[in-house]
């Protein structure tokens, strides 16, 4: 309730500010432009080489559909084992996702899509890593390799507002967007490595990575096999963007 509540006072606060289509312009020779492509800056404060994109089209007069998609990295850490040394061989990932806004025609004074929205979103997130592992751990050098697939599937609702600028430049917030998400753990590691090694192996995966060591504080993970989660995720995200494309008053768009 706290970060609504802000989001809410924020948003009252923001769309009392001037715009520079509404006041430069009047209403009859605003140019609309229905396509905004943004970068998100929040995913570089919590992923590896995350280069996430939004396309946003404006589809009805208070209404839009978004796509995400991009590459990002979830690296595993295996520190702080006296007994383990590693070292990445592979490491990849990938983002996909939609979201569909409804902009809210009491609350906004300007054009889609500047205002208050509100609506719900799906995202996916996919990473592999791939690790060359030497142990010690029985008194006995041995090397074998780890593989991982990670995935998040989170659905939701948020509500956000995003600004324009100069009928040109966004930059959107989502402040409120809770949803249910789903992780799932994929580990596989070489059978040349004991049991004991292995268990202390995902002991030092768990430990080290905050979040799934929360997430899977509960569940047994085998050193060949997967994990299932469900659970209660969170978005929070600040993007900036670009507005292009023409809508003229007969309707038709021009790029």
């Amino acid at each position: 309730m706290k970060h609504l509540s802000l989001a809410l006072f924020l948003v009252n606060g923001l769309s009392l500010m001037p715009s520079t289509e509404a006041v430069a312009q009047s209403s009859d020779s605003i140019i609309h432009r229905p396509n905004v492509i943004k970068l998100n800056l929040t995913s570089h404060y919590l992923y590896t080489n995350s280069y996430l994109v939004t396309y946003e089209r404006v589809l009805k007069k208070n209404e839009s559909l978004g796509i995400m998609f991009g590459y990002v990295e979830f690296p595993i850490i295996l520190e702080g084992y006296n007994h383990f040394q590693s070292a990445r061989a592979s490491h990849s990932g990938f983002i996909t996702g939609g979201e569909y806004r409804f902009y809210l025609q009491q609350e906004n004074r300007h054009p889609t899509p500047r205002g208050v929205y509100l609506g719900p979103y799906v995202s996916y997130y996919s990473f592999q890593n791939n690790y060359n592992i030497t142990s010690d751990y029985t008194g006995v050098s041995t090397q074998g390799t780890l593989k991982s697939d990670i995935s998040f599937l989170n659905i939701g609702f948020q509500l956000g507002y995003q600004f324009v600028f100069n009928n040109r430049w966004a930059m959107d917030f989502v402040f409120f967007g809770p949803s249910v998400s789903n992780y799932r753990m994929n580990i596989k590691l070489d059978e040349n490595f004991t049991v004991d090694e292995s268990n202390e192996i995902i002991q030092s995966i768990t430990e080290t990575v905050p979040l799934l060591s929360k997430l899977l504080k509960d569940e047994t993970i085998s050193a060949n096999g997967k994990t299932s989660v469900w659970t209660g995720g969170y978005r929070f995200c600040f993007q900036v963007g670009y507005k292009f494309g023409r809508k003229n008053h007969r309707g038709s768009t021009q790029i």
